[in-house]
């Protein structure tokens, strides 16, 4: 029987290119950086990943840039199993077994030391790492409202985050689907010469997927959702928010160093001086340096992230499944009736290594003989972590955790990317390899739970006994074809 994936990865190699995925690399036109010349562009590329399969992607998108305004629309057609095919009227009532991503797709309104952008986009956090804490360096896309003002000596923003609206996703841990949820980031920033200063409060709400007094106050959000959520007042919502504050600096020290730092609190506490609650303290810290030489630019980069740190802190209700986590839960049902799990790097908001890990990372990025290369090396140690499982089904207890756990995972990747510009053409070639010992593993809470409630089926990465070898490698092409410019000519 001939195999439909392997033909329509052929295709897409054969027509578009190869890329094993190895970076995140983007395909689709940066709308953030204004342009004082307007252009309009169409671009088409391809990738097919060669690892213990092959999978395959075809990228379209077309977008539009001036100094006031902007927009972009980008879809992919994949073919990677990860989720569910869309249904098609073929034999197998699928669309050869692939499906459509909405990539990206909205508005950028600029003018007056101030940006708007309203619809779905990569975003990024306030300092330039691997290991950024309150969004991830992943760039996950999402629908979101930004707004953002800048002048010479400060700066703020303010995002919303859908995170799940009018879901039809149920799972063993929400039967009815996942509840309307929200985020809201506020940035308050300063500028000292070539210095930053800056403040991060986030919040998740369920119940509705928006809140507008988030959004447009710029009260911090702790303050508010104290102020509404209290009880015994004629506005009171009554609603238990999460809310979790940090702080980042950054220091463009000359035209070659830059060093950054990042961090995030939540749950803080006094040690339970004068019988106050003896909490966690679930925190994250990030530190960076990146360096510009004559033979290219150099980057090391830490992070760390307790037990519990981006998680719930109560499986009582669906009303309280606030993880700073796109999703609520660590699984989903595939169409089939499968439940499949949801990768982390996938799941996470902030942070893309997750909770209670420690993380080192060398970067390169140089050009060679017209090439551009980029590459890391990464080390992380991992124990037990489930945003969705409030205090992994074993029950509050105070202080702060880190590696409580029999295993370890330890992990070793590299990655390199390397390409290069022929005109309108990008062609480039990946590869990725490493280790994970003791590798992660989704497992059920406890053997001993009764199946019922929300920590019960809310299932948790954990240490195996287990190695996986990782690795993949490929070649990839995109074609801008900027229309304006043509048609100027």
């Amino acid at each position: 029987m001939i195999n439909k994936k392997l033909i329509l990865s052929l295709v897409a190699a054969s027509a578009l290119g190869l890329s094993a995925g190895a970076q995140s690399y983007s395909f689709t036109p940066d709308v953030t950086i204004p342009s004082e010349t307007e252009e309009f562009t169409i671009g088409a590329g391809g990738e097919a990943t060669l690892s213990t399969d092959i999978t395959s992607r075809i990228l379209l998108d077309f977008g539009y840039n001036s100094e006031h305004f902007a927009f972009i629309a980008a879809t992919s057609f994949r073919q990677d199993d990860d989720y569910s095919p869309d249904v098609a009227n073929f034999p197998d009532g699928t669309l050869f077994d692939s499906y459509f991503m909405m990539d990206q797709g909205g508005l950028v309104f600029r003018g007056l030391g101030m940006e708007l952008k309203v619809g779905r986009f990569e975003h990024g956090d306030a300092v330039d790492s691997p290991y950024t804490l309150f969004i991830s360096s992943k760039r996950n896309p999402a629908v979101l409202a930004n707004f953002r003002y800048e002048n010479d000596f400060a700066f703020y923003e303010t995002r919303w985050i859908e995170l799940n609206s009018r879901s039809a996703v149920s799972t063993p841990a929400f039967t009815t689907g996942f509840p309307d949820r929200g985020a809201q980031l506020k940035t308050y920033g300063v500028k000292l010469g070539t210095m930053r200063f800056g403040f991060q409060d986030a919040a998740v709400y369920t119940g509705r997927s928006f809140d507008l007094e988030y959004f447009v106050s710029p009260m911090p959000n702790y303050l508010i959702q104290y102020v509404k959520g209290t009880t015994g007042r004629p506005w009171s919502t009554g609603s238990n928010e999460n809310d979790i504050m940090g702080f980042f600096w950054d220091w463009q020290a000359s035209d070659e160093l830059y060093l950054d730092a990042q961090a995030l609190i939540d749950d803080m506490n006094v040690f339970g001086a004068g019988g106050t609650p003896f909490n966690p303290w679930k925190a994250a810290y990030s530190l960076g340096a990146s360096l510009d030489t004559g033979i290219g630019r150099f980057g090391f980069h830490h992070a760390l992230a307790t037990k519990y740190c981006f998680s719930t802190t109560s499986d009582a209700d669906p009303s309280l499944a606030y993880p700073w986590a796109y999703y609520p839960d660590t699984r989903f049902y595939l169409a089939s009736g499968e439940l499949r799990s949801i990768a982390m790097e996938d799941l996470m908001i902030g942070y893309y290594n997750g909770e209670n890990n420690m993380a080192f990372r060398l970067d390169y990025s140089g050009s060679w003989s017209g090439f551009d290369i980029v590459s890391n090396l990464e080390f992380v140690l991992s124990g037990p972590k489930s945003p969705a499982n409030a205090w992994h089904a074993g029950g509050y207890t105070a202080g702060t955790k880190l590696f409580d756990y029999s295993l370890i995972e330890k992990k070793l990747v590299l990655e390199a990317q390397a390409s290069r510009r022929f005109g309108d053409f990008l062609a480039f070639v990946t590869a990725r390899a490493g280790v994970a010992i003791n590798a992660l593993e989704l497992q059920a809470p406890s053997d001993t739970l009764t199946g019922v409630t929300i920590e019960d089926n809310a299932w948790i990465w954990r240490p195996g006994d287990d190695t996986d070898y990782i690795w993949s490698i490929g070649l990839g092409v995109r074609y801008d074809i900027p229309v304006m410019k043509a048609l100027r000519k």
